[in-house]
């Protein structure tokens, strides 16, 4: 009786020793629990005010930024980001998400800015005829 009690007590005190480990280190450096701003959580943030705009549109289309490298990654992560709207690749909607806009004097004639969310981020719509 004795033995299994002292195997069982071994047993816990290695189980708990990892958690242990990870207290002292939490200890010695609190910043470890404070969240990381990783790229994804960040441009989240930054359309939040856009996806709030657009709540009750189904789609909108989408104006490449011109510096950017990974155009297309660029277009799903935006579409990660503003789901459940649904973001095409076109210009010829009638409303249009510009991100990445320098001057906006480059904007496609046929757009005009309806709304600027600053930092180059912009909700173009069609100008009238």
């Amino acid at each position: 009786m004795t033995r299994r009690r002292v195997a069982l007590a071994a047993l816990i005190i290695a189980a708990l020793l990892p958690a242990a480990g990870v207290f002292m280190d939490v200890v010695r450096n609190p910043a470890m629990l404070r969240q990381n701003d990783d790229p994804i959580s960040a441009f989240e943030r930054r359309l939040a005010p856009l996806r709030a705009a657009l709540r009750s549109e189904a789609v909108v289309g989408y104006l490449a930024p011109e510096q950017v490298a990974h155009r297309t990654a660029h277009l799903f992560t935006m579409r990660y980001a503003l789901a459940p709207i649904r973001v095409l690749n076109k210009s010829d909607l009638p409303l249009v998400v510009a991100d990445g806009v320098i001057d906006a004097r480059h904007l496609p004639p046929q757009l005009r800015v309806r709304r600027d969310f600053g930092q180059g981020l912009l909700l173009l719509e069609q100008a009238p005829k």
